[in-house]
């Protein structure tokens, strides 16, 4: 399940970080915070299974 939730939102964030998503223009405010929680979900997934990975050693 966190496979598929990691993937989702890596994909979601990918795509806020193309120029083109904005059409050109640059990013406010808003829309970085909401580039930089993603980035922060991201990294918490990363970790939750890293952990399951060294758990498991």
């Amino acid at each position: 399940m966190w496979e598929s939730m990691e993937g989702f939102v890596d994909n979601k964030l990918k795509a806020l970080k193309l120029p083109s998503f904005y059409g050109g223009r640059p990013v406010t405010e808003l829309e970085q915070h909401r580039i930089d929680v993603l980035e922060n979900i991201v990294q918490e997934f990363r970790l939750k299974k890293a952990r399951k990975i060294l758990e498991g050693v």
